[in-house]
């Protein structure tokens, strides 16, 4: 039984354009999804993920995104990314927090904020009310003020030499 393969332009519009999966182009050309796995890598044309589809980013500017966020604190986020109908891990990429492994927020003080925080800390303002201001914990303002810790012999904080 002979098996009309569509060329690679073909595939590539099923597959990339329309968004048809392997067992549906296979389904169409009567043919097994191995042979069109086959005939799409000859062709160059690239896989996409397994699953379920990504829904895509909304078109916010990140700006307008973190402010949001920051009024809103952190409490907030997860009710604004549902309303946007993304996840919180998606609204914290989109605002600038990083993600660790397996989706986890890893840091969740921006580095660029290390400097403000420090300043706001050394003015006499509480790690609690740091924490509730930034919208993150109390142990992440208390890293960034680990960060931003000058050490004994740099040229902010110099060694002394002993006195005798």
């Amino acid at each position: 039984m002979t098996t009309n393969l569509p060329d690679a332009d073909t595939l590539r519009a099923l597959y990339d354009e329309d968004g048809k999966t392997v067992r549906e182009i296979a389904a169409l050309a009567r043919c097994r999804p191995q042979t069109i796995l086959a005939a799409m890598e000859a062709a160059g044309i690239a896989r996409r993920r397994r699953g379920r589809r990504r829904t895509p980013l909304p078109d916010i500017d990140p700006e307008t995104l973190a402010e949001i966020a920051r009024l809103g604190g952190r409490a907030r986020a997860r009710a604004i990314a549902r309303s946007l109908g993304i996840n919180r891990e998606k609204f914290d990429l989109l605002i600038g927090y990083r993600l660790g492994n397996r989706g986890q927020i890893e840091t969740q003080v921006l580095a660029l904020r290390d400097a403000e925080i420090r300043a706001a800390y050394d003015a006499g303002v509480a790690v609690n009310e740091l924490a509730t201001r930034y919208g993150c914990t109390r142990r992440a303002i208390s890293r960034s003020l680990d960060r931003t810790t000058p050490t004994p012999g740099t040229k902010e904080n110099p060694k002394r030499s002993p006195s005798l």
